[in-house]
């Protein structure tokens, strides 16, 4: 087929079809356009035809944006190599100022054994990129709901996400704050813009959709009747995409996408996106509402469970608690520590499995319920069996709790603990031999008709005993857990750092060793024995 040849095309056939047909010759120029040809490139048939392939009228790109080389372009391509070029994905850069997303074919063809020109057809996929890339942006979006609780992450994420997904100028959430509109978090748009109020009789948006949570597109702004004109020309707003958040009956927020320079029109697809925005941030906001209120019931309830023992004579102490920052949600960690009479003070230290408000009341049951017994009883053994019981009878079996519960007879130094599936406790000697209490019985309120042992050993004046929970043991660094043995070992390194300071020291230690990234709670309590009325 020679490029003459193109005039015996059945201009009617090429006429119906969808797809842009051209015709280039040997030299690059074209010398056929169909009608879907010139709609999609902008340009009257009679134009194209005699232009070269590689005018500027047209700017080809890839799809990022960035130009092509002459000798790269699709018809170079196939004319250079005499290859054909299949489904390519360009960009173009239309007269119009409009940018499209183009595939491209071309199929060279030859006459007498010479390249004589190419066939190529292309079709405008602008809209279904745009699709796909509205869904890329939302299936992300989602994804930042699910991988945090804190509404000023998700917002830092999801916000630039979208204004680039849209193609648009900038952003803004406007979230309801008493009488008041406050814009609250901003993308590409002037800082000093952050914490400005809006009346709510001055916020168009409130009455834009009837109350009913949803996208709204206005595509010129300046006349459209549904909005404040004179407030958009403030504003030099020429296009608006707007979203009510609604969240159980409440108009809670806003979002408004923006665009201050006539860029193209928000599509049903940019509305539909919207839409689908609007929910997620809805469901962020709700999420991190309920989450708020949980952690700080929680938190209040473990400053109860960890407290703040006062001064006791015969014993100095020291006690720390670090929450895990991998995660969000408290947890049931418990200490105490309780002059029983003049002669015997009480330490416990407990875990729950889990984190939240159940674990941290199931927490605050087994640390009162362990107090209340040790006020009768200086048995620990006899304390945990007993509180067990009561575990047992108030949760469900889904929740487990271990313990240390220990009683010191400050005149013997004869220290009696019971164990109940807790790391076990150490002791640093005088001397600077560390000592593990290995005597252990099951977790609490697991099982029933339990024997809880409990166990003696001594304590010198001037040993320390350490308490811990597995998180010190449980923590991950670069060489793995830190383990029983490095915790023995770091306490034994620890002789010359005074008890006021010990917790604290290991506390920092294991931090360390796990580059900060703590993945449990961790609670420590070191206690050492000294001289009465010292």
């Amino acid at each position: 087929m020679s490029a003459t040849d193109s005039a015996r095309y059945d201009e009617r056939i090429l006429g119906a079809v969808a797809e842009g047909v051209a015709v280039v010759d040997a030299d690059g120029r074209f010398t056929f356009a169909n009608p879907a040809a010139a709609r999609i490139l902008g340009t009257p048939v009679n134009e194209i035809v005699g232009r070269r392939y590689d005018d500027p009228v047209w700017k080809f790109t890839f799809p990022d944006g960035t130009a092509i080389p002459v000798d790269e372009a699709p018809l170079s391509l196939a004319m250079r190599t005499g290859e054909p070029v299949s489904d390519a994905v360009y960009g173009v850069e239309l007269p119009d100022g409009r940018h499209l997303v183009l595939t491209i074919n071309a199929v060279p063809f030859a006459e007498e054994g010479h390249l004589s020109g190419a066939l190529i057809s292309f079709s405008d996929v602008t809209a279904v990129q745009h699709v796909q890339t509205l869904d890329r942006a939302l299936t992300e979006i989602s994804r930042a709901v699910h991988s945090s609780l804190e509404f000023d992450t998700i917002i830092e994420r999801g916000l630039p996400r979208a204004v680039e997904a849209l193609g648009c100028e900038s952003a803004v959430i406007f979230l309801n704050e008493g009488s008041d509109w406050v814009m609250r978090y901003l993308c590409n748009l002037p800082e000093d813009m952050q914490g400005v109020r809006v009346p709510e009789e001055q916020a168009s948006f409130t009455t834009l959709t009837g109350g009913k949570a949803g996208a709204l597109a206005f595509n010129d702004a300046y006349k459209d009747e549904r909005i404040d004109n004179r407030l958009m020309r403030r504003f030099h707003i020429h296009t608006l995409l707007d979203v009510m958040i609604r969240v159980r009956g409440r108009h809670i927020a806003d979002v408004s996408f923006i665009n201050m320079s006539e860029a193209g029109p928000f599509t049903e697809d940019d509305v539909f996106f919207a839409d689908r925005f609007g929910a997620i941030v809805g469901l962020a906001l709700d999420n991190g509402e309920l989450y708020r209120t949980e952690r700080d019931t929680s938190e209040l309830l473990q400053k109860a469970l960890l407290g703040n023992p006062a001064p006791i004579d015969g014993i100095v102490f020291s006690h720390t608690y670090r929450s895990g920052t991998t995660s969000a949600l408290v947890g049931g960690d418990f200490y105490d520590l309780l002059e029983i009479d003049q002669d015997h003070v009480a330490l416990l230290l407990g875990d729950v499995s889990g984190k939240g408000l159940p674990q941290a009341t199931t927490a605050g049951l087994a640390k009162h319920t362990m107090t209340a017994y040790l006020l009768e009883s200086q048995a620990p053994g006899q304390v945990v069996e007993r509180t067990s019981r009561v575990l047992e009878r108030s949760t469900d079996g889904s929740i487990f709790v271990t313990a240390v519960v220990a009683v010191l007879d400050k005149r013997s130094g004869r220290l009696t603990y019971c164990n109940a599936g807790h790391p076990d406790p150490l002791v640093l000697r005088v001397n600077g031999e560390v000592e593990r209490l290995t005597e252990r019985s099951p977790l609490l309120g697991a099982f029933s008709e339990t024997e809880f042992r409990q166990a003696e050993t001594s304590l010198a004046e001037g040993d320390v005993l350490l308490l811990y929970t597995d998180g010190v043991t449980e923590a991950r660094g670069p060489e793995g857990v830190f383990g029983d043995e490095r915790i023995a070992a770091l306490l034994g390194e620890s002789r010359d750092v005074g008890v006021p300071d010990l917790a604290n020291h290991v506390m920092a230690r294991v931090s360390d060793y796990a580059q900060g990234a703590l993945s449990d709670d961790v609670a420590i309590v070191a206690v050492q024995r000294i001289e009465r009325g010292a």
